[in-house]
């Protein structure tokens, strides 16, 4: 994992542990900020904009780790085409929560 410069500060030691927390559970505020911005990586990319704060909460259930977010993004890039979700102006496109909360990222994507 790639840390943002908000960690140059930290010991080797504690980049470890970051780099550890991270891909386990959040457990400290600097961590939180991580855990946030990859959020925020998420919603912006995701096409339907509605209930940022039960995407949060769901958000906040998943152990959530750079590569799972890799794979969410690259799921969505083929979702975001698909027949299902491009009909009727993306009427069935499901809302965020709903998406992160049925680990829809593992639907079959049609490739």
């Amino acid at each position: 994992i790639t840390l943002p410069w908000m960690f140059a500060w930290k010991s080797s030691k504690e980049v470890k542990e970051v780099k550890k927390n991270t891909n386990t559970y959040v457990q400290n505020a600097h961590v939180s900020s991580y855990y946030l911005f990859m959020f925020d990586e998420f919603y912006n990319y995701y096409p339907k904009k509605e209930d940022k704060k039960a995407a949060l909460k769901a958000w906040s259930k998943i152990k959530m780790t750079t590569e799972l977010l890799d794979k969410i993004e690259a799921a969505l890039r083929i979702q975001k085409k698909s027949k299902k979700w491009t009909d009727n102006k993306g009427q069935y496109i499901p809302m965020p929560a709903t998406y992160l909360n049925g680990e829809r990222w593992n639907d079959d994507t049609g490739k």
